[in-house]
């Protein structure tokens, strides 16, 4: 089967674009997004379909990047393909989102593409592009839907590349005598994806010359795995969940005896309904809320999008604060009876995050700051290499056998607290700044070593703790 064959059956298959559709192509230059602008040109009369492309300039390679825009241009014109050009300074984005250039330049992207207008919306991943984010979900602690990687569908936006390897792609660009642009970008190592592309995958083939094949066999296969956990938790949820007065119910009589998988997709379900999306909802807070379940009444935890999870005698209740933050009036009462903190609260970049006795966490980015400035001891302001936080930021408590850094290694937490005589009945009352990995910082009594400001620092992070007076 040829390429042109193959891509062809894969929009069938999955009925990526409908009879009279306005499809457009996020046209970068490079390889695979030519080899899809020309393969969907070709398609566009016997489909049925319109088509167009969009090209974004994120204003980060300087003349390089305009060099692109001006082969988009040609390109298009050459195709008889309307072309928008669209410049996005993506560094400034960044700067003030407090996003890698990387995650600014993907969402200014996804976000110009979903505002045209277009029925659909095609991008060009391919089978290594799927194999990298498989790997890149599973290293960083992904759960069963992350390991399943990129759907060929999903909403209006359609991958109809994702059927060929990046072999068949160049193969085919030359056969057809068709140029396209290199990103230099792609050939940074600095960065997670690259790193998967340009060095784990290699070695990966080393080890079988199928690997990137095999990686995305499964994960069609775990999607399908996914939807049907989803499917049954659906039926679960039937019978345990339940909405009154604004507030999520979750019934745990009976719901202790389903397996640990269906009670988390359950969960899943219950903070879907009360935050009205799942983004940004990780594995770790999903099992902060099992936990619940195993807990006495008036424990209780935070999650994103300002849900808070109550145990509350024979129930999980999952309430959704204001926007602002401010707890209502039910939730202070809560606070107040349960004698108990959240055991963790994601933190923004830049922003604050308000606990509910009162204390304020303020975050912000402050490149001007003096290294002197920072080697004063101010005990509840602190500055950090953000460069080296791994994953989300958290507020939380201390957990089992956590240790931090310091010069010679790391120390048990409570070694440091036993030495700052600090009694045991306030220990697990202690609200730590902390990534997925390791303790950044305890305020008033120290920071891990490995996350202070250095001369090679390029992003230095200013963290202020407020008491509720």
């Amino acid at each position: 089967m040829t390429v042109n064959e193959q891509v062809l059956e894969y929009i069938k298959r999955h009925n990526m674009i409908p009879q009279g559709a306005h499809v457009t192509v996020g046209l970068s230059g490079g390889a695979d997004s030519v080899c899809l602008l020309f393969l969907l040109s070709e398609y566009r009369d016997r489909l049925d379909f319109s088509l167009d492309a969009i090209h974004v300039e994120h204003g980060i390679r300087g003349e390089e990047a305009l060099s692109d825009s001006d082969f988009c241009v040609k390109l298009c014109e050459k195709l008889g393909i309307e072309l928008k050009v669209v410049h996005v300074d993506v560094p400034k984005l960044a700067k003030e989102q407090g996003l890698t250039l990387e995650e600014a330049g993907r969402i200014a992207r996804y976000e110009i593409l979903s505002g045209s207008g277009a029925d659909r919306i095609a991008v060009a991943h391919h089978g290594m592009d799927q194999a990298e984010t498989v790997l890149f979900n599973l290293f960083r602690g992904s759960a069963v839907a992350g390991l399943g990687g990129m759907r060929p569908v999903r909403g209006n936006i359609i991958r109809p590349l994702l059927c060929l390897s990046r072999p068949q792609i160049e193969g085919f660009l030359k056969d057809k005598n068709l140029a396209y642009c290199t990103d230099s970008t792609n050939f940074d190592n600095e960065i997670a994806r690259n790193l998967i592309r340009n060095e784990i995958l290699p070695l990966a083939g080393k080890i079988n010359p199928e690997a990137v094949r095999h990686i995305n066999e499964n994960a069609e296969y775990i999607r399908q795995v996914e939807a049907f956990l989803k499917r049954e938790a659906g039926k679960r949820a039937e019978r345990y969940v339940s909405e009154e007065d604004g507030r999520v119910l979750l019934r745990l009589e009976g719901f202790s005896e389903e397996e640990n998988i269906i009670k988390d997709y359950v969960i899943r379900e219950c903070i879907a309904l009360s935050a009205g999306r799942l983004k940004d909802i990780t594995a770790r807070h999903v099992s902060s809320v099992r936990e619940l379940t195993e807990n006495t009444s008036g424990k209780r935890v935070c999650l994103p999008y300002n849900i808070t999870v109550v145990r509350n005698f024979d129930r999980l209740e999952f309430m959704k604060a204001p926007e602002s933050g401010a707890a209502s009036s039910a939730d202070a009462d809560d606070a107040k009876n349960s004698g108990t903190q959240p055991e963790y609260i994601d933190v923004p970049a830049e922003g604050s995050v308000k606990l509910p006795d009162g204390t304020e966490f303020i975050f912000s980015f402050d490149p001007g700051v003096s290294m002197e400035e920072i080697r004063k001891d101010h005990r509840y302001t602190k500055w950090f290499d953000y460069d080296k936080i791994v994953g989300r930021p958290c507020i939380r408590q201390r957990l089992k056998g956590d240790r931090i850094s310091i010069r010679s290694g790391s120390k048990k937490l409570k070694d440091l607290f036993i030495e700052a005589k600090i009694p045991a009945a306030m220990r697990d009352h202690i609200f730590m700044l902390c990534d997925e990995q390791d303790i950044i910082w305890i305020p008033g009594l120290r920071i891990g070593e490995k996350y202070k400001v250095s001369e090679k620092t390029k992003k230095i992070w200013k963290v202020e703790k407020k008491d509720n007076g």
